[in-house]
């Protein structure tokens, strides 16, 4: 049996050669290979995903181009006169003092449950209910006088604002006379603007006709106190000062 190993090995012994030598130049191609084939693989999905990217951000660019700026920023005055994005307390005291005149009570005072601070508060630990609602709250609570019919007005009209308002409970007590002495409890809603945008490839969510036309609903309420927005956009015109030496 050796010595046909040995004879054969010495027939074929050049092919032997050849096909380890072959066989080493396959392994080493192979193993050489298969990094670069799965680097290329590698680039050949980020290159889809590239692609994929760039048609999400060419439909978000013609989006936005066909979205008119002004009814945009007039959508936005009307939301945040809404809601504003922080407390906004004087629009509270010049809403509820606008609706006991019209109304025709006498307002007593106004005092705010928690002022805390008046700038933007997108850090505040919102409750339970708020995060419900999707808006944080001010309560406050507005001591009224007047006759039950004006009561009932006032109560009316407080849902009827552009300033949104609800009305958390009230004490009803008689005074002289037909005039009544109330202690009413509200909330005013505010919701503070993102801290951070979302990411640049995100689609954008339009409005449905149903919102636009709530938020049409919004703006023909009465507004007696100026969105938070507007009120920062609007800046003071700065005063011209006259030349000393002019003559």
């Amino acid at each position: 049996m050796n010595a046909v190993l040995r004879r054969y090995l010495r027939q074929y012994q050049g092919f032997v050669v050849f096909g380890l030598i072959l066989l080493v130049c396959v392994g080493a191609s192979i193993y050489g290979l298969f990094p670069a084939g799965k680097r290329v693989f590698g680039l050949v999905k980020e290159r889809e995903a590239l692609v994929s990217q760039v048609a999400q951000l060419r439909t978000k660019a013609s989006l936005l181009g066909s979205l008119d700026e002004n009814t945009l920023r007039t959508q936005l005055l009307t939301l945040t006169s809404a809601v504003p994005t922080d407390k906004a307390i004087p629009s509270v005291f010049s809403t509820v003092e606008r609706l006991a005149a019209e109304s025709g009570m006498v307002l007593g005072g106004v005092t705010v449950a928690n002022p805390g601070s008046l700038a933007t508060e997108s850090a505040q630990k919102q409750t339970t209910e708020e995060k419900k609602l999707g808006s944080n709250m001010l309560t406050f609570t507005a001591l009224l006088e007047g006759t039950p019919v004006q009561v009932l007005d006032f109560f009316d009209r407080a849902v009827k604002v552009r300033r949104s308002l609800r009305v958390r409970f009230f004490d009803f007590s008689r005074a002289a006379g037909d005039i009544a002495t109330v202690r009413v409890a509200m909330d005013a809603f505010y919701a503070p603007l993102p801290t951070a945008l979302g990411d640049i490839a995100d689609p954008i969510e339009i409005l449905t006709p149903q919102e636009e036309e709530i938020v049409a609903n919004i703006s023909r309420y009465p507004l007696y106190a100026v969105s938070s927005l507007e009120a920062v956009g609007v800046l003071p015109a700065t005063p011209s000062v006259r030349d000393p030496f002019a003559f």
